[in-house]
Order: structure tokens, then sequence, then C-alpha cells
């Protein structure tokens, strides 16, 4: 039972998914697959432990990976907004403004 519970396999081709929605997808079936396991085959059957254990590794791996990404997404995104603040607005449009200002 064990075993066939392990075969975690991608039936289509994965194609301009999105990381975040991918890792939440495959950390729900590996949440799931985790429910399956009883206590007592945990306690009858040593391989179900090391496969449990297996699993829970995954699991906390792709938490892991998942909060990286975040922190690199949010540090990338807090850079880009860094280089917009320091290029400004166009030196144009700043003389437009001073003239019109000088206008009033």
């Amino acid at each position: 039972m064990t075993t066939e519970i392990l075969n975690l396999t991608v039936e289509t081709p994965v194609r301009n998914v999105d990381p975040d929605r991918a890792v939440r997808a495959v950390a729900v079936k590996v949440f799931k697959t985790l429910e399956l396991f009883s206590a007592e085959e945990l306690r009858d059957q040593p391989e179900a432990i090391s496969s449990f254990a297996s699993l829970v590794n995954a699991l906390c791996r792709l938490s892991d990976s998942a909060l990286k990404n975040q922190q690199y997404q949010d540090s990338r995104e807090s850079a880009m907004s860094v280089e917009k603040a320091k290029k400004g607005l166009p030196p144009d449009l700043v003389e437009r403004m001073h003239e019109q200002l000088n206008l009033l």
C-alpha cells in the first residue's frame, strides 16, 4: 500500500505554471498522502515509518522552498521600486512642469 501511495507522478506536461500554485498543489497532495497513514500501519510496518518520514521531509522542503521564493519575490519587488524611485520623473516632464508653474 505504501509504495502505491508514494507514486507521485505528473501525468501531463507542465508548461507556463505559476511556481507558487505548483508548490501548493504538490504540498496538498503530499499532505493528503500523509493522512492516509494509520497509527497501526506505522507501528506494524517499519517500511511505512521511513515512507512517512520521507513524506514529512518532502513537505518541509516544499514549505522552505515556498518561503524562500516569497522572500526572493519580495526583495525583487523592493529592489525594482528603489530603482524606479532613483530614476524619478523624465527630465522633459520636469521642464514642462516648471514652465507651467512659472506661468501661474
